[in-house]
């Protein structure tokens, strides 16, 4: 976090293919003034597009599970610019799918 603000900037994606930062990640950005936008772990990989599978989370209980446990650890941060649900999910009517989709 530190490095983004040397380097002058003020926004970090976290990308959805990824994880969810910790805390201390989102404490470090309110201390230094950063915005974060953090994706949930959907992305183009569960289109089919490339190789991935429509059917992906296969668990969607869990999904849905986690991503709960992640809004409550991380929703009195500051630095939290927006949730974003996925990243390329297309198209709408298979990805996500049901019960996922908003």
């Amino acid at each position: 976090v530190c490095l983004h603000r040397e380097a002058g900037l003020n926004f970090i994606r976290i990308w959805g293919g990824g994880i969810a930062e910790r805390p201390e990640f989102y404490n470090a950005a309110d201390e230094l003034g950063m915005l974060v936008m953090q994706e949930f772990w959907m992305t183009g990989d569960n289109n089919g597009r490339w190789g991935g599978s429509y059917d992906t989370p296969y668990d969607a209980d869990l999904y849905l599970r986690q991503a709960e446990d992640t809004i409550l650890m991380l929703r009195r941060h500051p630095s939290l610019l927006f949730w974003c649900g996925g990243n390329e999910l297309w198209p709408r009517n298979k990805s996500p799918r049901t019960p996922i989709q908003l």
